[in-house]
């Protein structure tokens, strides 16, 4: 099918990404139709038929089967080390059971939001360190320090596990994680990547990364419901028990979407292109400043010049529909899907720019609609 009518039926697929420029994937994609559908199926079901026939445990096992081998399939996992769990939280504690804790051993974490869940979540007796992700600045730690320094000089006695993620949150860097995962495993360090922001976006494969341990959110660049996730790895065990079934049911069939009807390398590809030019019209614009490196993902991260986060999303939102998010550093980001049009890239670009040869005080107030009943 050729771009065009694929790009087209993509986005009728995905009814939301018309209500606005979809660029906040990195928090929740866009539900596909086909996920959806089979939600509104298995719910209707159980609404008709109940949920507490002699049939239930074996109709269970089988959608949470068929939602682990659709993952393991975009995963490139074997499926028997592929489990679904409720939620981040729990797919983090479920990895850090496989690993053989003792009183006074240590968790190095690579800082992101989505993992500093494993501060509360670690073993008691456990330590946790953070490092810090390139292009962050802390007080307690400067961004200029190389991450794989912070990693060699933390990886003394006691460390039993590395966790990182694959692409950084706040800058949307596409972190080293095979250097890094090389230095942990010399030393018979274990490591767990959080491909939450990769995986269904830009290939991803554990042998290839060198982790021991996967995790990653359903709702993100996976499209699925809120609630799930993944883990993957040796000495992970599925459990079925707990799931909301039309959550499950309707994960499976929006990854099957993805890696049949859609198709990753047609993903990865698109995105890839898409990411690059967006990155260089920013790049190219006076008062922004691009903060994601030429190693990354399909997350951008970048600032206006006298404009808070906030302050600018509020005013895109407004005026071309933005869909997008703020990060801690106060900068935006943006995750840019398949799905996306050049042609709302470059009106977001647009937008930007415009905020950019403007203040807050200084930019023109947009044109207001008189009433009927007003006035000339």
């Amino acid at each position: 099918m050729p771009d065009p009518e694929k790009i087209a039926a993509v986005r009728e697929a995905l009814p939301s990404v018309s209500a606005g420029i979809y660029l906040d994937t990195p928090a929740a994609g866009p539900l596909p139709a086909e996920s959806a559908a089979a939600m509104a199926e298995v719910a209707q079901w159980e609404l008709t038929t109940g949920r507490a026939h002699r049939f239930r445990a074996e109709d269970v096992q089988a959608r949470v089967g068929e939602a682990r081998a659709a993952a393991a399939a975009i995963l490139t996992a074997e499926l028997d080390e592929v489990a679904l769990a409720h939620g981040l939280d729990d797919a983090l504690t479920r990895a850090l059971r496989t690993v053989p804790w003792r009183g006074g051993d240590r968790l190095l974490v690579v800082d992101d939001p989505d993992l500093r869940g494993l501060e509360r979540l670690a073993p008691p007796g456990v330590a946790v360190e953070r490092l810090t992700p390139p292009g962050v600045a802390v007080e307690r730690l400067s961004a200029a320090q190389p991450l794989d320094d912070q990693l060699e000089r933390a990886l003394t006695a006691g460390v039993r596990l590395v966790a990182l993620p694959l692409v950084s949150s706040t800058t949307g860097a596409r972190l080293p994680v095979e250097h890094l995962a090389a230095a942990a495993r010399r030393r018979g360090v274990r490591v767990l990547v959080d491909v939450s922001l990769g995986l269904g976006a830009v290939p991803v494969e554990p042998l290839t990364l060198g982790a021991d341990l996967v995790v990653a959110r359903s709702e993100a660049w996976l499209l699925g419901p809120e609630g799930l996730a993944i883990v993957a790895g040796a000495g992970i065990n599925p459990v079925t028990d707990g799931f909301h079934l039309p959550s499950v049911a309707g994960f499976a069939r929006g990854c099957g979407w993805l890696s049949m009807y859609v198709g990753l390398p047609w993903i990865q590809q698109r995105g890839e292109a898409l990411t690059a030019h967006v990155a260089g019209r920013l790049a190219s614009i006076d008062g922004v400043t691009l903060r994601t490196p030429a190693a990354r993902a399909t997350t951008l991260v970048f600032g206006i010049a006298g404009w808070a986060a906030t302050e600018a999303l509020d005013e895109l939102g407004g005026r071309i529909f933005l869909l997008a998010g703020v990060t801690e550093q106060d900068s935006l980001r943006i995750g840019i899907g398949f799905w996306n049009t050049v042609e709302e890239l470059d009106r977001l670009v647009e937008g930007v720019a415009l905020l950019a040869a403007h203040t807050p005080a200084t930019l023109p107030r947009r044109p207001r609609l008189a009433m009927l009943d007003e006035g000339p």
